[in-house]
């Protein structure tokens, strides 16, 4: 089941101790995330670690590498269809690629839970800028985000004065209810992309959500066919 972690992060990265604590549970199991999202929680951060060989390949791949996409299919697709987005940008099949595949087909099983969809909308983002540079909440019931190179989202609760912002760690995967989340209380938790615009650092995010055929944009998505 969740839990509260009191000494996981560093000082600039998310505190659950703290008085002033972001609405965020933290889970130990990924199967644990759509149920952490308790009625005052926001969101769900999934504490594991990346294995250390895989952060290092992610690290050193050159920035001309690293592939973006955005497209919509059944979870069981995702892990193939990142394979595919690496072999376009030429980079061969290794440990390090497979764990990421595997990985990002994990995540997306868990992110239909919440939506109770049998297709999720994919985006893989290589990100050089500030991208979404506002807090914001977004329009879906739910979101997962998973920073697997460069800083992490970005989260606060003040869209105003970005007052207490903290920082999701490199490689934890986070579950944000969106706007469209069942219940009485909206959402208080927003979030954003971290400032590295003009810093040469490039980030390489994975974006998940659920999708019915209804919610396809023929304009922007792209159904995968493996």
């Amino acid at each position: 089941m969740a839990r509260m972690l009191d000494t996981l992060f560093p000082p600039k990265a998310i505190k659950s101790h703290s008085a002033d604590a972001l609405p965020v549970t933290f889970v130990h199991e990924l199967h644990d995330m759509s149920a952490a999202l308790a009625p005052d929680q926001d969101a769900a951060i999934w504490a594991r670690t990346v294995p250390s060989k895989v952060q290092q390949w992610l690290d050193f791949l050159p920035p001309r590498n690293l592939p973006s996409g955005r497209f919509v299919l059944s979870p069981d697709q995702v892990a193939p269809c990142m394979r595919d987005l690496f072999k376009a940008k030429s980079i061969p099949a290794s440990p390090a690629l497979d764990w990421l595949c595997e990985d990002a087909g994990r995540l997306a099983q868990s992110v239909a839970q919440p939506d109770n969809t049998e297709l999720v909308r994919l985006r893989v983002e290589h990100i050089v800028n500030n991208a979404c540079s506002k807090l914001h909440i977004d329009n879906v019931v739910a979101r997962l985000i998973c920073t697997y190179r460069g800083p992490g989202t970005v989260l606060g609760l003040d869209p105003k004065t970005e007052a207490q912002l903290q920082t999701v760690p490199t490689g934890l995967p986070i579950l944000l209810k969106g706007k469209k989340w069942p219940g009485a209380r909206m959402p208080s938790l927003h979030h954003r992309s971290p400032a590295i615009e003009g810093t040469g650092e490039s980030r390489l995010v994975l974006v998940l959500e659920g999708c019915t055929e209804k919610d396809i944009f023929p304009a922007y998505d792209t159904i995968y066919q493996s």
